[in-house]
């Protein structure tokens, strides 16, 4: 077994209260290239149709596991289903995970904008977005679930082009066009990571297998986890921490050795955290508990 104690903890509760916000189960956190994480608060409501979003970015030292500081930024009205948020350069992304075909007119569900709001550019991701990341190099990372990679919402009729999604797995340039995409037959891209070189990494059904992906090509590797939708790379890319939906445990699967996962728990001053909520960028993780802290760690290795 192998224990991870975590230094200090954020009071999320406290941190929404302190902008005017109910901390509620579909808050959203992403962690950025840059190292800040993104909160998007539930929206308020507008209309049946519209929401007004925020958002709250934190500045914290990954070492010592402190919040340094944070601001909070009015974004202005949108459709609802807004689930992903990334800076890109010194503006903000924000994805619907959803989109129509529209009879080949489909939605514009990608926006580009400045924290004041400003919309500066809008684009098609396509439809069933599981996952967006930003690289450094402002490279887009979308990975689809199944209905984005099989059609939904007029994609995939027998009148309409193949879905944008499917592949499982697309890489876009800042204007929203389309680079190159995974090779893998993914049903369903269950999770997904950048590490601090802009390596993709991403873990599909149905091979339950890990893959790495770069513009040279794909590298397959094997963890022996089933339904795991959350990982975390060592910053040495030696590890990665899994956890698997279908039992909850973390696991600690080594890339170049053929040894079996270790198990691995979550401490805080020797108690064993209950995890709510996780999110990860390359070897920077967070982690929410029940009782709304936030844990934030820097997995150098292990």
């Amino acid at each position: 077994m192998i224990d991870i104690t975590f230094a200090d903890y954020i009071d999320v509760k406290a941190l929404f209260e302190k902008y005017g916000f109910k901390r509620t189960r579909n808050d959203i956190f992403r962690i950025g290239y840059d190292g800040k994480i993104y909160i998007l608060p539930e929206p308020r409501f507008i209309d049946n149709n519209r929401e007004r979003f925020s958002v709250i970015v934190l500045y914290v030292d990954w070492d010592s596991e402190k919040l340094i500081d944070s601001s909070c930024y009015d974004l202005g009205e949108f459709d609802h289903g807004y689930y992903h948020i990334q800076p890109i350069g010194k503006t903000l992304l924000m994805v619907n995970c959803r989109c129509s075909y529209n009879n080949g007119n489909p939605d514009k569900n990608a926006f580009i904008i400045s924290p004041a709001g400003e919309v500066l550019n809008r684009f098609c991701l396509g439809d069933g977005i599981r996952d967006v990341f930003v690289r450094p190099d402002n490279m887009i990372v979308t990975s689809y679930f199944d209905e984005g990679i099989y059609g939904n919402f007029g994609w995939g009729d027998a009148d309409s082009e193949l879905p944008i999604g499917c592949h499982g797995l697309i890489v876009w340039n800042s204007k929203g066009e389309q680079q190159f995409h995974a090779e893998h037959n993914i049903s369903d891209c269950y999770a997904l990571n950048v590490d601090e070189k802009g390596n993709i990494w991403y873990y599909y059904n149905d091979d339950f297998k890990l893959v790495r992906l770069n513009e040279t090509g794909e590298i397959d590797f094997d963890p022996g986890i089933e339904g795991a939708h959350f990982f975390v790379l060592t910053e040495d890319c030696q590890k990665v921490i899994f956890n698997s939906e279908y039992n909850g445990i973390y696991e600690v699967f080594n890339l170049h050795k053929n040894d079996k996962n270790g198990k691995l728990r979550l401490l805080y001053k020797e108690d064993e955290l209950l995890i709510t909520k996780h999110r990860a960028y390359g070897a920077k993780a967070l982690f929410i508990d029940n009782k709304n802290r936030m844990f934030v760690k820097r997995f150098i290795q292990l």
